[in-house]
């Protein structure tokens, strides 16, 4: 994983002589849908989103 300056987070394997695997394609499938569809609602449990504050990358 790799990160910006904004803490956003996203698979990263330029280092890797594998290819993104299908489960890492359909989160990052997922997540365009997220950003092109406002409207849906994708609600995340206060644990998660504290989990997810804490995330430094793999």
């Amino acid at each position: 994983m790799e990160s910006d300056a904004n803490a956003n987070i996203k698979p990263n394997k330029k280092k890797s002589s594998n290819k993104i695997d299908p489960a890492v394609a359909a989160l990052m499938a997922f997540g365009t849908f997220q950003a092109e569809h406002e409207d849906f609602a994708f609600d995340m449990s206060e644990s998660h989103k504290d989990r997810l504050s804490h995330f430094d990358g793999v």
